[in-house]
């Protein structure tokens, strides 16, 4: 009696360290904004995340949501504050080692008036002094107007107290007097999103300034001007900035900017009427970059091989694989799919598709196919299971013929 023994082969699959294909960047916020910092990773799954700022950890709660999906890490925070500002690091960690990366998180204050003076009478010859307190993110500047022209008068402003000095009062110095407070306060509210892009499909790039319109909204690719045309078009609607791109291909591929310049981060009040006027009295550049990820196709790094079995015995296939994810893998028998029950089970685990067959019989005797998909493409490698130990029907008529 022969026996045949069923070896099945292993392999070892090399792990590949995370590695960063887009960096945290540098984001500057307005106190109550709601901040989204974002990275993009590679590497073999499975990847752990980790924000931190500073040296501490942070922890998800009603204001704060770290997710990690198709290789895109993010940190939200809500309503973020003056304490909110500082470094923020991103650690991702597989088994085969860990990367970091980091941003700045600037929040600032937008200029506002929180105290200022009554309406004030002055007989002719006196002095008269207007005050005012100015809060928000340094470095803040004031000017003073008289019934709408710039006032000629001694000026200062020390520590938050705005002050304007009249000497020996006249009566053409009656009127309104206006101080306006300014700082440097751009942001965007909604930022670019890294995305992978398939060739020839149609893209939307969109980011939200917050500020006061109008806007002038400059696109740039690769540093270089990027104007409407068939193969691209720019839109503006309200606060939200869009860029299309028809038909995305290789020469698509780049780092793209939006940059807007806009008049915001004024606050005005009036001391006569008591009301808040809002003047376009800044100008603000703001740069995003996005880069666009090209979608890799699924490709069997090792294919799955012939194997033999006894009856009873077991199987397993094994596949390895590599590219953009996510990756969904299924198998099949004869061109129909494989179904787990108690003997049959699938995995697919840091880039490797498993098969299990146990408890082997003639029906699992076959040819097996390996299906992996993703968004760019679909692929297949497939490999005998032979099953020994069996006579087929006609083998065992032949027999039964030659003994008679």
């Amino acid at each position: 009696v022969q026996m045949l023994v069923n070896m099945s082969a292993f392999f070892s699959f090399e792990i590949e360290p995370p590695s960063f294909i887009k960096k945290v960047e540098n984001v500057t916020a307005l106190v109550g904004d709601t901040v989204t910092l974002q990275s993009v990773v590679k590497g073999s799954s499975p990847i752990s995340i980790t924000w931190m700022k500073g040296k501490d950890i942070i922890k998800e709660d009603n204001k704060v949501k770290v997710t990690f999906e198709n290789g895109l890490a993010t940190l939200q925070i809500t309503g973020v504050q003056i304490s909110s500002g500082g470094k923020y690091t991103c650690v991702a960690e597989n088994d085969a080692g860990s990367q970091t990366c980091f941003g700045e998180l600037a929040v600032k204050e937008p200029a506002q008036i929180t105290e200022k003076p009554e309406l004030i009478e002055v007989t002719a010859g006196d002095p008269a002094i207007l005050e005012y307190t100015v809060a928000g993110t340094p470095e803040l500047k004031t000017k003073w107007f008289k019934d709408g022209k710039p006032a000629k008068y001694k000026m200062s402003f020390v520590g938050s107290k705005a002050t304007l000095k009249l000497i020996g009062v006249a009566i053409e110095d009656s009127g309104e007097y206006v101080c306006e407070a300014k700082n440097d306060s751009p942001y965007f509210s909604k930022e670019f999103e890294p995305m992978e892009v398939l060739k020839d499909s149609d893209v939307a790039l969109e980011c939200e300034v917050s500020g006061t319109p109008p806007f002038e909204v400059f696109w740039l690719k690769d540093n270089k001007p990027v104007r409407s045309s068939r193969r691209h078009r720019i839109s503006i609607e309200d606060s939200l900035i869009s860029l299309h791109v028809f038909r995305f291909d290789a020469s698509a591929v780049g780092e793209y900017q939006c940059r807007v310049t806009n008049a915001v981060g004024s606050c005005v009040c009036t001391e006569v009427c008591s009301s808040a006027l809002h003047r376009s009295a800044l100008q603000l550049t703001l740069t995003k970059s996005l880069f666009f990820l090209p979608l890799e196709p699924p490709q069997f790094v090792k294919k799955i091989e012939n194997i033999s079995s006894l009856r009873g015995g077991s199987a397993v296939f094994q596949a390895a694989l590599k590219g953009s994810l996510p990756i969904t893998v299924s198998w099949l028998k004869d061109n129909d799919d494989v179904i787990e029950d108690n003997n049959i089970k699938m995995t697919f685990v840091n880039n490797m598709a498993t098969l299990l067959v146990r408890s082997i019989e003639v029906k699992h005797d076959g040819k097996y196919f390996c299906q992996a998909k993703n968004d760019a493409g679909i692929q297949r490698c497939s490999a005998l299971l032979t099953v020994k130990g069996w006579f087929s029907t006609e083998c065992f008529r032949r027999i039964k013929t030659i003994a008679h």
